[in-house]
């Protein structure tokens, strides 16, 4: 049973990595100059701001009433909680810091880093927590991140093989 201080801990690293990669997202939108990689970024951007505020919103719930508030702000997320998401070949050796003159596909390297970090306290956390709102909300969570690391896998193919971005196009 994942007890509260365990909750609101866990919740408190999900701000810290929402806030992290919100701040990234829009520092990429900048660097970046193709309008379909300033497209995504922007839109990923502002799937972390509401990941923000909704856990935001837990947290404030949590540690004021003991208890997990419903949300339904994410809408219905179909994620497979046992599946791991997959990564490029040679993953493991990128653990680097994003320069601002570095290129679009190094930025989409480290916002993948960034989705599996994510999905992965997520998915962690939907897991361990007991409670039916908490489980659910950590899971539509980690849909949605598994669905911006497809997204961003989409676009660092689409780039790598073609030469130009993809988009928010699928």
């Amino acid at each position: 049973m994942q007890g509260q201080d365990t909750a609101l801990k866990a919740l408190q690293q999900a701000i810290q990595i929402e806030k992290e990669g919100l701040e990234f997202y829009n520092r990429a939108t900048e660097w970046t100059t193709d309008p379909r990689g300033q497209e995504v970024f922007r839109s990923l951007a502002q799937d972390e701001e509401l990941h923000l505020r909704i856990v935001r919103q837990q947290y404030q719930s949590l540690s004021e009433s003991g208890a997990w508030s419903a949300s339904d702000e994410l809408g219905e997320v179909e994620v497979d909680l046992n599946q791991p998401l997959l990564f490029p070949a040679g993953w493991e050796g990128l653990k680097q810091t994003i320069r601002p003159d570095a290129s679009d596909r190094e930025a989409l390297l480290f916002a993948l880093e960034i989705e599996h970090r994510n999905y992965e306290l997520y998915r962690e956390a939907a897991l361990e927590t007991e409670d039916p709102r908490g489980r659910e909300m950590y899971q539509r969570l980690a849909g949605a991140e598994q669905n911006h690391f497809n997204l961003v896998m989409l676009n660092y193919e689409h780039l790598t093989n073609v030469g130009h971005w993809l988009g928010l196009e699928e």
